[in-house]
């Protein structure tokens, strides 16, 4: 779901198969943008909210969350300097 909606949104998305700070680049525009995701599920009943790693705050990546059930997709925004930072 959220490749679809970067790919509508009129993005080259690219998945990755293994695991690490990165499930999926999109690039669109010329010059490019270039943005790095990682996609979290959502439930029905709560968004529960994660932080983002050392690693990705680094690399600029944003969490994007899915909730299949419902077919809704939230792009949070990332306050960098307030937000506490896990491993």
């Amino acid at each position: 779901m959220a490749a679809q909606q970067l790919i509508q949104d009129g993005y080259w998305v690219f998945t990755t198969t293994m695991l690490g700070p990165v499930d999926i680049v999109a690039i669109r525009g010329n010059p490019p943008e270039v943005r790095l995701f990682d996609v979290k599920a959502s439930s029905v009943k709560r968004r529960k909210h994660r932080l983002r790693t050392k690693t990705q705050k680094a690399l600029g990546v944003q969490l994007i969350y899915v909730n299949p059930e419902k077919e809704e997709i939230y792009f949070p925004y990332h306050r960098d300097a307030d937000e506490p930072t896990s491993n």
